[in-house]
């Protein structure tokens, strides 16, 4: 008898321990999948933020793009709190150093771009050279794709069906973005940071 109520314990033990592994990994995996689902949101409205801004038939201000763009940079640091990286090199770690380093970049545009605010169009070279040394939008989303190969690689190793759909997702949409913004002509981009700019 004494026996069969250990083995039982032992078992009643396992099932627990079990359980809360189970319960832990799906913890980790639906992190991952909404921080992934995050990003590519965040991703998608700063790109429409900046899209706007630099075109010439919108008639909204200077000042209230800058606005936006904070709140949108702002809405994204309060759902990662603090944002820092991780050293870890699982899925999870990875997922997080990605959204760190877009958020980054994306800050980085706005710290510039809100800095000629006020700013008349005869600043607009200034802007311009400064805003190249901190930021290339072409640039970051060619980083984002090749990290998200990386991670659909890993998460197909997982099977994790979920996460590899949700990457490929975001991938399709970013590699559109980078062909739209790349078939862009320079001059007309300049020509409405100008109007903007002496609106």
């Amino acid at each position: 008898m004494k026996k069969y109520v250990l083995k039982h314990k032992n078992l009643l033990s396992l099932v627990i321990l079990v359980s809360i592994v189970t319960a832990q990994i799906r913890a980790v995996d639906y992190a991952v999948h909404t921080t992934i689902n995050q990003l590519g949101k965040f991703v998608l409205r700063t790109e429409q933020c900046l899209s706007i801004f630099f075109n010439s038939k919108n008639v909204e201000p200077y000042p209230k793009h800058m606005q936006q763009l904070a709140a949108i940079l702002d809405e994204f640091e309060v759902q990662f709190g603090n944002m820092t990286r991780s050293g870890a090199s699982t899925i999870k770690g990875e997922v997080q150093n990605l959204a760190h380093e877009v958020y980054i970049e994306f800050k980085a545009a706005y710290t510039v771009l809100n800095k000629y605010s006020n700013k008349k169009s005869k600043c607009a070279n200034d802007l311009v050279t400064d805003l190249g040394r901190v930021f290339n939008l072409q640039v970051l989303f060619a980083k984002i794709q090749t990290k998200l190969k990386e991670l659909e690689k890993k998460a197909k190793e997982q099977g994790d069906t979920k996460l590899v759909a949700l990457i490929k997702k975001f991938d399709f949409f970013v590699g559109k973005k980078r062909t739209a913004w790349g078939s862009m002509v320079r001059a007309a981009l300049y020509g409405a940071l100008c109007k903007r700019m002496d609106r």
